[in-house]
């Protein structure tokens, strides 16, 4: 069975709550408190896009 567009943006909806609430979690046991949704959300766009680029990095042997 396809997977309708609506249906791909709610799950992804879904994994991004969730990254963001995990996030969340390692500030708040680093002793952070008080940081913004705004900010982790920024935080996991940022994570997203370093890991994004390591796994699209040209594997060249030795």
């Amino acid at each position: 069975m396809q997977t309708s567009i609506t249906d791909q943006a709610e799950k992804d909806n879904v994994e991004r709550q969730h990254r963001l609430r995990k996030v969340d979690e390692l500030v708040q046991a680093m002793g952070m408190t008080g940081i913004s949704k705004s900010s982790v959300s920024t935080l996991c766009k940022d994570i997203d896009e370093r890991v994004n680029a390591f796994l699209k990095r040209p594997l060249s042997g030795a």
